[in-house]
């Protein structure tokens, strides 16, 4: 039972990869602007963020466009057992980075590059917390190099297409009791990393000369990480259960694909852009994970874990209203749907709906010099779920409350 905990750790982690701020663990944070507009620039971006927020937009920058930035993420929040215990989240800054850089080689032709983040998940709990056995620490980074290339049809039509390269590192650690009890016996971290490869694809049409409509698809991500390691140490060693112990471990991971249309609308003689997004996320493809291990450990060659996560929905709505020729303001609204079943929830990362208001200021200048600096607060719906503890076969009401986040984030960049 120790190592099937152990394993469920496995997966969710490496399946896992957000954080508090979106639903699931994609990482929706790419750019100061996009945050800014709740991801609502999909049918029009205008900067060199299109590499990733939608290929084909790279041909709406002409010339040589060039950005980078970074997003500070600090979640909080708690989670309650209705008997006077729980715990706090630890507060901690996760930084997130987005480079990019495109570059019109022909009339019709763009070339594009990104390096970004796309997962990410990051949960600190005191050590004697209820919830130990299930998740005391859990980080997850990843980090994607995408090559990219755009094509303009026609006046009105544009396509775009890339390769997605990436890396995932994360490390997990809980604790382990002592079978049939809540006493702890020791703890356990497993880690490890692997490359994937994915792709990316995406058009714009202009429907009018003020009205254009977007879209982009990500296919599924393969993580095969076949290096990773888990480590056992005893709290309180005691035969037969060893001191510690170290095994090697071996997963397949698939990343869940997505699909996102969007629009974007100028009015107000192109003072005022509103736009809207909605993305489909393939998170049911995270129904189960195999663990193989080198040999046993705690008396288990290997693991299997069901999740059976949901497919979700994120609408996003965002305007930017330009009040001079240098200076804009811009605002945003998210629902973001949790896809975590409630068979299977646990506490690597919060479960629940999210709602994220968003407001930033813009600047630009003759040069072709310009920032973006933004805010985001996340407020998750609260929610009560049922938590079993296999340990001593019992049953836990876990309500996850005040759960927020705070998203500071800033861009500049060079049009030549």
């Amino acid at each position: 039972m120790t190592l099937r905990k152990v394993s469920a750790s496995v997966a969710l982690l490496a399946m896992t990869a957000s954080q508090l701020q979106a639903a699931g663990f994609a990482l929706y944070e790419t750019s100061a602007k996009g945050v800014a507009v709740g991801g609502a620039n999909v049918g029009y971006t205008g900067d060199a963020s299109a590499v990733q927020v939608n290929p084909a937009n790279m041909t709406q920058a002409p010339g040589t466009q060039t950005m980078f930035g970074m997003t500070g993420i600090i979640p909080g929040g708690s989670i309650d057992f209705g008997d006077s215990t729980g715990s706090q989240l630890k507060t901690e800054c996760f930084m997130v980075p987005h480079t990019y850089a495109t570059y019109q080689f022909l009339e019709d032709w763009w070339l594009g590059m990104g390096i970004y983040s796309e997962f990410g998940l990051g949960t600190d709990y005191d050590t004697d917390w209820p919830g130990r056995f299930n998740a005391l620490e859990t980080k997850l980074e990843t980090l994607t190099f995408s090559p990219t290339l755009a094509y303009k049809v026609t006046d009105d039509l544009s396509l775009g297409v890339g390769a997605r390269i990436m890396y995932l590192d994360f490390s997990t650690r809980k604790a382990v009791a002592y079978p049939t009890t809540s006493m702890t016996m020791g703890y356990s971290t497993t880690c490890g990393d692997s490359v994937g490869y994915g792709w990316l694809a995406g058009a714009t049409y202009n429907l009018t000369e003020d009205w254009t409509l977007g879209a982009v698809y990500r296919s599924r991500v393969r993580q095969h990480v076949t290096d990773g390691d888990v480590y056992y140490d005893s709290a309180q060693p005691s035969p037969p259960f060893p001191a510690s112990d170290r095994v090697d471990a071996e997963a397949i991971i698939v990343l869940p694909s997505s699909a996102t249309l969007g629009s974007n609308y100028k009015m107000l003689d192109n003072k005022l852009n509103l736009g809207t997004a909605v993305t489909w996320t393939e998170w049911s493809t995270y129904d189960a994970l195999d663990i193989n291990f080198s040999r046993p450990l705690l008396g288990l060659p290997s693991s299997e874990n069901m999740k059976d996560w949901n497919d979700a929905w994120r609408f996003g709505f965002g305007a930017e209203y330009a009040l001079t020729e240098q200076w804009s303001l811009l605002g945003g609204y998210v629902f973001d749907m949790c896809p975590i079943s409630e068979e299977q929830t646990d506490f690597m990362m919060p479960s629940g709906n999210r709602n994220i208001f968003s407001t930033g200021i813009g600047y630009k200048n003759e040069n072709g010099f310009y920032a973006t600096l933004s805010y985001a607060y996340l407020m998750m719906v609260e929610n009560t779920r049922l938590i079993h503890n296999s340990y001593n076969n019992t049953d836990a009401y876990a309500t996850f409350a005040n759960m927020d986040a705070h998203m500071i984030s800033a861009s500049v960049g060079w049009n030549f």
